[in-house]
Formats: structure tokens, sequence, C-alpha cells
């Protein structure tokens, strides 16, 4: 029993220096690149980590998910984060929450490793890990990110269908289908995702896009009373300001530079300047 407890304290300290060992190597890295780098830090291989940790794979999984978390809040948008997500998923394949995260948050993150997303959906919904989030997750990202409502239908319909799932999830879901607005459709589905989650980084990017999609409302709104006023589309949001029908110029919760088309009345989404 000693020999094995001392055997667990090793392999404890052993992680644990790993993962500060990778935060080094990352801080270093830090160090030499922009301060608005969204590079974020590849683990080593499972295969590496399951031989340092003396099989203490789910212990190694936590401290490394800690890792990602405090990338996140450091760094915001990130390349890579796939990557690590799957490392953590190899060495605790039975954890369920990554998998949830990882197919919702990554395409936020890192667009570009959307596919990379979904192959970590399906895998978790592979492995009948019973969360109900992985497939909501999954649905979503087909709704929000690849604009593809024949997968989401199906994997609302796998959430609707499993057990645990929160009411409220459960009829956004099985309402999906029903509604024909896609705005409509978008921001049921952020409202839903904001109140079942107890994930705070999740939460903000819930809340920030329902306001976001809130605020799109109103400026429609809004550039419509001006051309029953004026005749014509404002030309910018300034326009509106003057005209008394915006009391200032509002800022987008997600970031994007709000424009308006003077000859649709549509309004532009851009980028910000660095």
């Amino acid at each position: 029993m000693q020999q094995r407890t001392h055997t667990t304290l090793v392999g404890w300290i052993l992680a644990a220096a790993l993962l500060a060992g990778i935060v080094g190597v990352q801080f270093l890295g830090d160090a030499h690149q922009p301060k608005k780098s969204t590079q974020i830090f590849t683990y080593y291989s499972p295969a590496l980590l399951r031989v340092a940790d003396l099989g203490l794979n789910t212990a190694t999984a936590s401290l490394l998910w800690l890792g990602v978390i405090q990338n996140i809040a450091t760094q915001g948008s990130m390349r890579g984060l796939a990557n690590n997500i799957e490392t953590i998923n190899a060495l605790d394949p039975k954890w369920s929450y990554p998998y949830a995260f990882g197919v919702l948050m990554i395409p936020m993150m890192a667009p570009e490793e959307t596919q990379d997303a979904v192959m970590i959906g399906k895998d978790g919904i592979a492995k009948n890990l019973g969360d109900w989030r992985i497939p909501f997750y999954l649905a979503s990202t087909y709704h929000l990110n690849l604009k593809d409502e024949p997968n989401a239908t199906r994997y609302f319909a796998i959430t609707a269908n499993t057990p645990g799932v929160p009411e409220g999830v459960r009829v956004s879901t099985l309402n999906y289908g029903t509604r024909t607005d896609l705005r409509d459709k978008t921001r049921a589905i952020w409202v839903a995702i904001y109140n079942s989650s107890k994930d705070d980084v999740v939460r903000e990017q819930a809340k920030n896009a329902v306001d976001h999609i809130d605020l799109v409302a109103l400026l429609d709104q809004a550039i419509a009373l001006y051309k029953k006023q004026y005749g014509a589309y404002p030309k910018t949001l300034d326009d509106l300001v003057r005209a008394g029908i915006l009391p200032e110029v509002p800022v987008d919760p997600v970031g994007l530079v709000i424009g308006i088309n003077p000859a649709s009345g549509n309004l532009t989404f851009t980028l910000p300047k660095e």
C-alpha cells in the first residue's frame, strides 16, 4: 500500500512537472511573438504523455485542460485548439466535456479548424458518452458555422432523445425545424446554449451572440424608419444618431465594425483594423 501511494505521488509530481515544462516553453515562445499572436502551444503526443505520467492519464488530461482554459482566457482566439483537445480526449476518452467544448468553441476561435471540431463531436457521439451537450453543440456548429440545416436537424433530433437533456434545450431542438426565419433560429440556439451551460466561456460567447442578433434587429428597424422619414437610406450609423433615431452609435458585442450600404440599406460587418 505504501509503495502504491509513493508511486501515485511520484506520478502526480511528474505530471505537474510536465505541465510546468509545457507552460514554460509556451511562455518563452510567447515572449518572442507579437502581442496579438493567436498561436496556441501544441502539446506533446498522447503516447509521450502516457510514458511520462506513470498511468495517471486522467490527472494529466485534467492538467492539460487547465492549460487550455488559461490560454483561452489570456489569448482569446487561438489556432491549434483542436490538437490540444484531441490530445486530452485521447488521454481520457470517457471525459465528455472536452468533446462538447471543442465542437462548439473551436469554430468560433479558429474557423479554419471547423472540420476538426466536427470530427471531435462525432467521435464523442460514437463513444456513447451519454452527454447531450455533444450532439447539441455539434448541431449548433452545423447551423451556425457550416449553414448545414439537414445535419443540424439530424443532431438536434439526437439531442432531444438523449437522457438528461434539459427541457428548455429539448423544446428548442424540437422547434428547430418549425422556425422559418434564419435569424430567429440562430437566436433560439444561442439562448438555449446560454441557459443550459455552466461554463463561463461558453455563456459569454452565447450572450454576446444573442446581443449581436438583437442589435442587428434594432439597426434594421432604425434604418427602415430613417428611409420612411427621409426617402433614402442612411450612409452611416452616425446619420441615425443625427436623425434622433438612435441615442448613440452602438458597439457590436462580438467586436465587428458595423456599417451601412447606402444603396441597399443593408448592414455591413468587417473586422476591426489592428
